[in-house]
């Protein structure tokens, strides 16, 4: 297990003697201290953690400790778990001018310090909240420099139902007070606020159309939902520690983040119950890597889709596994069932095949070859796998000039040798069946032309294979199947559209409407310009690699929607899904008119950046929106680049089309960038 560092934050008492207290504050960082440090817990060297109670917890305090402690520390390894606690006051506020949230209410929410609204005496301003951007931006820096092993609690109010002092509500003699303040109480933030922290949170140079987004490089275990209050006691601390810690104590199976808040809610929904208490409080668990164990790096491979034993008379073993047809499963599609033990590492039961496919999910039977005693053995879940690859035609021309060169010949034979043992790539002489044309030169190098009908007209260059380390036949054959997995994915959706006529999808420029002035300079203040126009045919939405955007959806259907966003980039050939609902709990997209905006919003603060390759003038890529009426995982439809500077290579496992039946509908939107004029 990696090493561990911590700041633990704990505020009851304000320095504004009028502002209620956070009860039971203190008891929570006394609790994850001893816990955090304790030899039959975690062992975590005192001196890896640094505390700040009251009057220590100051904004400056808080803020100067995350850098020191959390990124400039350069004893922390990449790798190494790294944990921000917050217990005490939270709120919202109304967000400045010139600041895009991207929620209907334009609110953003905070964190209050010790010495929120205070002046001091050499100030002109008062001592402003911590904004939820701003503590996004110390996460960037700290994942930058240390990796994505990072775990932030928040036990406090993202909410103000206007609720101030102790409710009428008891536990065990003691009263339940939540961790909220008013928001009419909190000073306003100003336009530069923290400036200097929030250029952190704009694309550093990373793929085009990716956000580095809050929830994308850490886990936030959250004492309520939005709008909501949290609750807690002096005697026992917030409900939420208090239960995180239970459940850390826990013999969970397995503990990933995932498990520990269903155990978390489901304790604190008794707890309700059996007290005869009427509370809104559900503990909410953000972010892309929620499946990790608490702490750890580990977590269940991209590929595996969660599965479920569904016991059957007469020897039939079945089990329902999380993969539908919005993957491209169709019934007959074939899968390796694994158990997985304590530390998520699989051990192979045998082969399964889809006996029936919905949207979301589907059964799959086990074939005779199982190990059914290891369904006794100790294991903490299953997964499953799909084992068919996709298809693809490709058809070979050689450079007429090259037809009698030796280096073209060995070429074209290592190409057919690599490939003959690929299951679905075929080789075609009709080019009317081909989706890739591969032409081979008199030196040798392979360019791949795309054929298949979403692709053959976009004005990217053709990838290109030269040397004699990307002819290796395994690398041939992992770039092929990329190919048509990609095409595969890129292509698969739901003919009967019951929910796209009805989501509109827009691109929307970032403008500058002036700068503001303050203490620590002076910045650009921006906001979302109109909806850009889309090109003719293939081209879609028309940007330039110099502006900033923002994507917009509008739901007009009566469904609340679960939108998950793909990048498919045809000039490397990678997916990348850079939007999902950050708790897989909510659905983010509300019904009958509901708004959503990716970028420069609350939940995603970084802009969309988009860039052109070296050596071009404008390239396409595909934006694929994916719309569900329940949470779906999608992880899986991910590949790396095959070519550029980041090619890693990887393999396809899907085939063929699908009759899609289940709730699920995709919106496929191209994007042009355009290099923009110096």
């Amino acid at each position: 297990m990696p090493q561990l560092w911590a700041l633990i934050v704990a505020i009851d008492e304000y320095k504004d003697s009028e502002r209620n207290p956070a009860s039971g504050a203190l008891t929570d960082s006394k609790n994850v201290f001893e816990y955090l440090t304790g030899a039959k817990h975690m062992g975590v060297p005192e001196d890896h953690i640094r505390r700040l109670h009251n009057s220590e917890a100051t904004r400056a305090g808080i803020i100067t400790s995350f850098r020191e402690h959390l990124i400039e520390n350069c004893r922390i390894s990449k790798g190494d778990a790294i944990l921000f606690y917050y217990a005490g006051h939270g709120s919202y506020v109304k967000a400045p001018d010139g600041w895009t949230v991207g929620n209907s209410d334009d609110k953003v929410e905070v964190i209050l310090p010790y010495d929120e609204g205070f002046t001091y005496p050499d100030d002109h301003s008062p001592t402003y909240a911590i904004p939820d951007r701003t503590l996004a931006a110390l996460i960037n820096l700290a994942a930058a420099r240390h990796g994505d092993n990072i775990t932030v609690v928040l036990d406090c109010c993202s909410s103000g139902h206007g609720t101030r002092g102790e409710s009428p509500l008891l536990f065990q003699g003691d009263v339940l007070v939540s961790r909220d303040v008013d928001p009419d109480a909190v000073a306003p933030l100003p336009p530069t606020l923290d400036h200097d922290l929030v250029p952190s949170l704009s694309s550093q140079g990373g793929r085009r159309g990716r956000l580095r987004a809050l929830g994308l490089n850490h886990v936030l275990l959250a004492a309520c939902k939005s709008r909501e209050q949290a609750q807690g006691t002096n005697g026992f601390g917030g409900f939420l520690t208090t239960l995180w810690l239970c459940a850390m104590r826990t013999n969970l199976r397995p503990r990933t983040y995932a498990e520990v808040i269903k155990y978390i809610n489901n304790q604190l929904e008794g707890f309700w119950k059996n007290n005869n208490i009427h509370w809104d409080q559900h503990p909410q668990c953000e972010g892309d890597l929620r499946d990790r164990i608490v702490f750890e790096e580990t977590m269940i491979k991209a590929d595996h889709f969660k599965a479920a034993l569904v016991p059957l008379a007469d020897g039939i073993r079945e089990f329902e596994v999380e993969a539908g047809e919005i993957h491209g499963v169709k019934e007959g599609t074939g899968f390796e069932i694994y158990g997985l033990d304590r530390t998520l590492q699989g051990e192979k039961l045998g082969t399964a095949n889809a006996i029936r496919v919905d949207g979301r999910s589907s059964t799959v039977r086990a074939d005779s070859d199982w190990k059914l005693e290891l369904l006794n053995a100790a294991f903490v879940a299953y997964t499953a796998t799909i084992t068919q690859k996709p298809s693809l035609k490709y058809i070979v021309h050689v450079d007429p000039d090259a037809l009698n060169d030796g280096v073209a010949d060995s070429t074209r034979r290592t190409l057919s040798k690599a490939l003959l043992r690929e299951q679905g790539i075929d080789e075609v002489t009709d080019s009317d069946e081909a989706d890739l044309e591969v032409r081979i030169d008199h030196k040798g190098a392979i360019t791949l032309h795309r054929q298949d009908t979403l692709m053959r007209d976009l004005p990217n260059a053709p990838p290109r294979i030269a040397g004699d380390k990307e002819l290796d036949p395994a690398n041939l054959g992992a770039v092929f199947c990329g190919i048509a997995r990609f095409n595969f994915h890129l292509a698969i959706t739901n003919q009967k559209h019951p929910f796209a006529d009805k989501v509109t999808f827009e691109v929307l420029r970032l403008v500058s409407v002036g700068i503001s002035r303050g203490d620590e300079g002076v910045f650009p203040l921006r906001k979302v310009d109109g909806s850009i126009q889309t090109g003719e045919g293939s081209r879609g939405y028309e940007v330039n690699d110099r502006s900033e955007y923002v994507i917009a959806l509008h739901n007009h259907t009566d469904v609340d929607l679960y939108v998950q966003i793909l990048c498919f980039d045809p000039d490397e050939y990678n997916v990348n899904l850079f939007y999902g609902s950050i708790n897989g709990t909510e659905a983010t997209l509300p019904k009958n008119g509901g708004r959503l905006q990716i970028g420069a919003s609350r939940e995603y603060p970084s802009p969309m950046t988009y860039f052109v390759p070296d050596g071009s003038t404008e390239s396409t890529l595909f934006t694929k929106v994916f719309l569900t009426d329940e949470y779906v995982k999608l992880r899986a439809l991910q590949q790396p680049a095959f070519f550029g500077p980041e090619a890693t290579g990887g393999r396809g496992d899907l085939e063929g089309e699908i009759e899609t039946k289940g709730v699920w509908d995709t919106i496929l939107q191209p994007i042009t960038v355009v290099r923009a004029q110096v």
